[in-house]
């Protein structure tokens, strides 16, 4: 299963527009601040994107289920993990024991169902007491306002009849408001910019009266494990600024990363990239580009643990790979893959690295360091 068709009941990567695609990855984004070595349910995980997000969050193990098994074979055949595994199942009906779970997250799934009651009953089964419930679900007042109703939608809801429905099932519920704001922000310009730039304040004083919320999302469980105060967070995902001048941004930094490598690269050589398939544009002079991890030259996806990075980086070094590029979009294997890191630093030399791009000189001896302008 390498595709699958979009018929508008799930979100299948790259066939939709892009505010709905950070809509619903949005939600994992939320969703990760809660499971670091934590056992994790995805209940309804459709093509398995959200699921594959978590367990690389550092979640300890992560069940992805879904009672499509065209979406589970995609999800399948699309994100691997060591810690990552998915069922074909019913979330009315699942074939898991009790208490199972410390995290159990369900988005845009509730409103799908014919019994929302049975299925919140099974998440209260299988969540261990002190486990915490993360679920989302549109805002029917404003949800496709002015257009026709969603076909996969069996019940939506408002505000408080999201509230009741939760409170029949767990002790405490905390909803909130997952809504876009256009935003302009004032960040420092000098040193190093840190991952969390510290609590985002909306300004409400230049907006208009209160409008309805787009969607829910919902933290359920014990008094124990939802905040006593309501979690803010605002989530920036790359690229959901103004497309245009978005699109300009991507174009002038990738046109820089291709003048680095072309520096850092000999013409005719070939080289392993590290950018997460997102930049789609090969260097000229005959330079040949491996995709990593690839399979039958197409990128495959990260790799499920270090040694298997080591191992295929060391196979295409074998086969005349010279050069190994490291794009921003792909920075943060460094952070999670810390043993691969460890090992290219140990063996290998950066000729090149600057906050784009990282580029290791894999041939035997020292390289030598290629400088270039390091911002732009």
């Amino acid at each position: 299963m390498n595709d699958l068709e979009y018929t508008g009941e799930r979100v299948v990567p790259g066939k939709i527009d892009r505010a709905l695609w950070h809509e619903h990855l949005a939600r994992y984004v939320f969703a990760a601040h809660f499971v670091k070595d934590r056992t994790v349910l995805d209940a309804g995980c459709g093509c398995g994107y959200g699921a594959a997000f978590l367990a690389a969050r550092g979640a300890a193990r992560v069940l992805g289920v879904d009672i499509s098994a065209e979406a589970i074979a995609y999800a399948r055949a699309h994100y691997r993990r060591d810690n990552l595994e998915y069922r074909v199942s019913d979330v009315v009906a699942l074939d898991l024991g009790d208490r199972m779970f410390d995290v159990v997250v369900s988005f845009e799934v509730i409103e799908h169902l014919a019994d929302a009651e049975k299925f919140l009953a099974e998440v209260a089964r299988v969540l261990k007491e002190e486990g915490l419930f993360l679920v989302s679900t549109p805002n029917r007042l404003a949800y496709r306002r002015g257009q026709e109703p969603n076909p996969f939608h069996t019940r939506e809801f408002d505000g408080d009849e999201f509230r009741r429905l939760l409170g029949r099932f767990f002790p405490r519920v905390t909803i909130l408001a997952q809504d876009h704001f256009t935003a302009i922000a004032f960040l420092p310009t000098e040193g190093q910019r840190p991952d969390d730039e510290g609590e985002a304040v909306i300004d409400r004083s230049l907006l208009p009266a209160e409008a309805h919320h787009f969607y829910f999302l919902a933290l359920c469980g014990g008094a124990a494990s939802v905040p006593a105060a309501p979690p803010r967070r605002l989530v920036q995902l790359p690229h959901v600024r103004d497309e245009y001048f978005d699109y300009l941004e991507w174009i002038h930094r990738l046109d820089l990363v291709m003048e680095d490598i072309a520096r850092a690269v000999p013409p005719g050589e070939t080289f392993v990239l590290i950018d997460q398939d997102e930049f789609g544009r090969a260097p000229g002079s005959g330079r040949r580009a491996i995709p990593f991890l690839e399979r039958d030259w197409q990128y495959w996806g990260p790799p499920p643990d270090d040694a298997t990075a080591i191992g295929e980086l060391e196979r295409l070094r074998g086969a005349g790979a010279n050069f190994l590029v490291v794009g921003w979009p792909a920075f943060w294997w460094l952070e999670h893959y810390t043993d691969f890191h460890r090992y290219l630093r140990a063996n290998f030399r950066p000729i090149c690295e600057n906050e784009r791009i990282i580029i290791f000189d894999l041939r035997p001896g020292d390289g030598s360091v290629i400088s270039g302008p390091q911002s732009g």
